[in-house]
């Protein structure tokens, strides 16, 4: 059913049709299975450390009064999740690709930044003057050089692209050069995103 990888990592995890997950540590020729039914059913994966993984669904944006969803980290390859209570409604984004415990989530108005795997966050507004996270909220995240071909030793991270997503589904494309300090708006506001 679904896929998680990375181009910078041999490892790939697999959910198939019948709720298991499998992992390969060999770009999928062989496949061994790490638990049938598991707790979560999506997650980013880390470049630098492929056992560390961050799971959460984030708030229902649409739904003020929903219930609090929680935000799960594994160290062991999806073995076990614990829980982290002071990322509760947090979706993750974006993984360092040179360090596992560094790491981009999300909920319904803030960017956020943990150094420490989930155990502390740090709000990243848009400090340019688009302010573009005042209008939207980030839905997806991901890090590429803008020189050169990233390798698993010298991945990209300083160079963040981000899609938001405003009230009235409008999107935009941003990009920030500077690990999400400021941001740049991407998007032409003449075409269609």
């Amino acid at each position: 059913d679904m896929v998680i990888g990375d181009r910078l990592s041999p490892t790939i995890y697999a959910f198939t049709d019948n709720d298991s997950l499998y992992r390969s540590n060999d770009n999928g020729r062989i496949w061994f299975l790490i638990r049938a039914q598991p707790e979560v059913d999506d997650f980013v994966m880390s470049v630098a450390n492929p056992d560390v993984l961050y799971s959460g669904k984030g708030a229902d944006c649409s739904d003020p009064a929903s219930s609090n969803e929680p935000f799960y980290q594994s160290v062991d390859g999806g073995h076990y999740w614990e829980e982290l209570p002071t990322a509760i409604n947090l979706r993750p984004l974006l993984i360092d690709p040179a360090d596992p415990y560094r790491l981009f989530a999300t909920d319904c108005t803030m960017l956020y930044l943990s150094e420490d795997g989930g155990q502390s966050w740090v709000q990243k507004p848009d400090n340019s003057a688009a302010q573009l996270w005042n209008t939207y909220r980030v839905v997806d995240m991901a890090s590429a050089s803008l020189v050169g071909e990233p390798t698993p030793d010298q991945p990209p991270w300083q160079q963040i692209y981000a899609i938001g997503v405003d009230a009235n589904g409008a999107s935009v494309g941003a990009f920030s050069g500077d690990e999400g300090e400021t941001w740049a708006n991407l998007t032409d506001p003449h075409k269609a995103p």
